[in-house]
């Protein structure tokens, strides 16, 4: 069994056994002795299907780490059956485990959990590890589809993106193959669109996929961690693409792409669209489809009600103006509604209504126009977060005051933001927001509206470029304290940017930094401007290179230099050509910090 441990009556013996890599794993049969405990933990770290390297003559050795305060201890050696022992104190401790490959000493995978230990016996818990979010170098993927529905489906062509360049594949005796090498490691939210052989879109599968350096990636897994295709091929099978076709549905209206009629009779695929919105939803209700899609070919009129599950609604793949004539209203008893790709104009009691009855929680929207509805443009009323990333267009549309129109767009109540959920592109129709003036800014204060500007809306988004007050009753300004966009009453309130800082990185002789390649020994550095003109004085530094999100080296100063990086106060980091590394810069000034982060790759010459 390895190294033996003498146990006190505050010890226990603790057997952490490593699951590689994604699968659920229950913890290791341990016999049980008189007066021992056992403690046995169930765990399930994979929540989606997903695509991993293989580690198939890789060796990997792991180094499991146990911390309760100032105490640590350390195991590296594993025993016959694979578990990892420690002899520690009863109490709560706290579990790293790092994998690092053999052949390089590069660190790729990682796990920790926190456990309660038993004051006497024995106690066993199973630990997954999972790789790193960003990796170094570059691997490969390999996909083999097995096309045994090609007949039943009609299947055609198979689109895939979101590895490199778009990949379209045909079926080679009935077979779809892929090989890509020198793919960059990292991971990848990955689309799988399947066409008939007439170009018809049949339905899509999302995956997630990941590389890592000199691995084949050609394991698939399912939610649960179950394989549900062999070691080197993903086998689409026919319960499989029942499943997926069971949540995705086809709405088809005017200048709609797909071939078949629509009727509200139909089975809602796309040989049977629907005409309707109601039609959808109604028929995912009935099937029990929590989570659904409805795709939307051309323009559906007539509007809709989405009253059951977690809803998405989007434009069909190939159909160039997708869109809903009338407005929308969401009465969900709960759950998150998405809308992505499509236009809503023309509805008579406002755009998108999420009334006050209403349980829905989160209203998406990516890449979306609400355009010349009457009442309003959207208006959530039941306190529903309501999100917007990509091309969003909220405008145009208004309410009748006697014989003129008043622009009403986004109705924000009192209190209300908008969640930046991802970069937002600016337009000369600017997204109108209507804000009560007895909820607005005052005199002596701004009135923040969004939540997530300064971290998720690009580097080039300014609020005032997005964003405008519906009939210039407010101007739309920077908040320096939240680094949000704000309303401050006309001719008063904070000035636009005032004291926000841009970071720039510079050489060692002072050019502005483009590269992302880095030598071991070179210098970056960084100054702090505002509005274009460098700020000299006031301004405080911290610099911090990062490898797979643990510091290896940290500065106070605005300049710091690629070279005595260290895992810790004693390992010395190997700086391998490939490595890929973070670099933290954070500027403090009148009290506020700001930051940017910028990524490395070292190249040797």
């Amino acid at each position: 069994m390895g190294k033996q441990f003498v146990f006190g009556s505050v010890l226990s013996r603790i057997l952490l056994v490593v699951a590689v890599i994604f699968l659920s794993a229950s913890c290791s049969d341990i016999g049980e002795s008189a007066g021992a405990s056992r403690v046995e933990v169930f765990v399930s770290s994979q929540t989606a299907r997903s695509a991993f390297p293989v580690l198939d003559g890789i060796d990997v050795s792991y180094e499991v780490t146990a911390t309760n305060g100032t105490r640590t201890e350390i195991s590296t050696e594993p025993t016959e059956n694979g578990a990892y022992q420690l002899g520690i104190e009863s109490g709560e401790w706290s579990i790293d485990i790092i994998g690092k490959r053999q052949d390089s000493g590069e660190a790729i995978l990682h796990g920790s959990d926190t456990i309660s230990v038993p004051a006497t016996g024995y106690y066993s818990k199973t630990i997954p590890v999972v790789f790193f979010q960003s990796g170094t170098g570059s691997g490969s993927v390999s996909l083999t589809v097995d096309a045994s529905a090609v007949s039943a489906y009609s299947m055609g062509k198979l689109v895939i993106d979101g590895i490199g360049e778009q990949q379209e594949l045909v079926p080679s005796g009935g077979v779809y193959s892929l090989l890509l090498d020198s793919v960059s490691s990292g991971d990848y939210p990955v689309t799988m669109k399947f066409f008939s052989v007439s170009g018809e879109f049949l339905f899509i599968i999302p995956e997630r996929i990941s590389v890592r350096q000199n691995m084949m990636t050609e394991k698939w897994f399912k939610n649960g961690g179950e394989p549900y295709i062999s070691t080197t091929s993903f086998v689409l099978s026919d319960s499989v693409i029942k499943e997926i076709i069971s949540t995705q549905f086809f709405v088809k209206g005017n200048g709609g792409s797909l071939s078949a009629s629509a009727s509200d009779s139909g089975s809602g695929n796309w040989k049977e669209p629907f005409e309707s919105l109601d039609a959808a939803v109604k028929r995912a209700e009935i099937l029990g489809a929590e989570n659904y899609t409805v795709f939307i070919d051309g323009t559906v009129s007539g509007g809709g009600t989405i009253s059951y599950g977690n809803a998405k609604i989007c434009a069909y793949p190939g159909t160039s103006a997708c869109g809903i004539s009338g407005g929308i209203t969401v009465t969900a008893s709960g759950g998150d509604v998405s809308f992505s790709g499509i236009s809503i104009t023309g509805g008579s009691s406002g755009g998108i209504s999420v009334p006050e009855t209403s349980g829905a929680e989160k209203i998406s929207l990516s890449s979306v126009s609400v355009k010349d509805n009457e009442g309003f443009g959207i208006n959530i009323s039941n306190g529903a977060e309501l999100c917007m990333s990509g091309a969003v267009t909220v405008s145009g549309n208004w309410y009748s005051d006697g014989s003129k129109r008043i622009e009403k767009n986004v109705v924000l109540p009192a209190g209300g933001t908008i969640k930046i959920a991802g970069e937002l592109s600016s337009s000369s129709e600017k997204i109108g927001i209507t804000l009560d003036e007895s909820d607005g800014p005052s005199a002596e204060s701004s009135y923040v509206f969004t939540d997530g500007f300064s971290a998720n809306a690009g580097t080039s988004a300014k609020p005032w470029s997005v964003f405008k007050s519906d009939n210039g009753k407010f101007t739309v300004v920077w908040n320096d304290d939240s680094s949000e966009g704000a309303f401050t009453k006309n001719g008063g309130g904070i000035n636009a940017q005032s004291d926000k800082i841009e970071i720039l990185l510079t050489d060692a002789s002072g050019n502005e930094l483009s590269s992302s390649e880095i030598n071991e020994g070179d210098t970056v550095s960084a100054k702090a401007e505002i509005d274009g003109d460098e700020v000299e004085s006031g301004v405080t530094w911290s610099m911090k290179i990062l490898f797979h999100g643990s510091e290896v080296k940290s500065v106070s100063e605005n300049s710091i230099s690629f070279d005595s990086l260290k895992y810790d106060s004693s390992t010395a980091f190997d700086f391998a050509d490939g490595n890929v590394f973070q670099l933290l810069v954070i500027a403090t000034y009148n009290e506020k910090d700001f930051s940017v982060t910028k990524e490395f790759t070292v190249t040797q010459p």
